[in-house]
């Protein structure tokens, strides 16, 4: 692009002199950065109001649907969880032929009676 504009200057130099071009330049820069900031900020306000959502912070203003929306993805969060400390205990263990039902078991037995609820 700049290429371009460089050989349009050269055959007519006439027709917009260099600061002029450099200044609608900047401009359209400028505007364009703007409009990025505008954009990044909303994008942050969103996923910081999400974070609040996750961590419990701003429930009230959710609708049910939203309420239904934030617990699936709480389970399929905790679902994934649950699947990567099984994969984890597994290979501590070296022994494949448990079920996650018995490494729960085994945490809980592990536990001084009172740590259990």
């Amino acid at each position: 692009m700049e290429g371009t504009i460089e050989k349009y200057l050269n055959e007519h130099p006439d027709q917009m002199p260099r600061d002029e071009l450099v200044m609608e330049t900047d401009t359209q820069t400028l505007r364009f950065l703007r409009g990025e900031a505008l954009r990044l900020g909303h994008q942050s306000d969103i996923l910081m109001n999400s974070i609040r959502q996750l961590m419990g912070d701003t429930l009230i203003s959710l609708s049910v649907p939203d309420l239904q929306l934030l617990e699936a993805k709480l389970e399929k969060g905790l679902s994934c969880i649950k699947s990567k400390k099984v994969d984890l205990m597994t290979k501590a263990s070296g022994n494949t032929s448990f079920t996650p039902i018995l490494v729960e078991v085994d945490i809980l037995k592990a536990l001084p009676r009172e740590d259990i609820i």
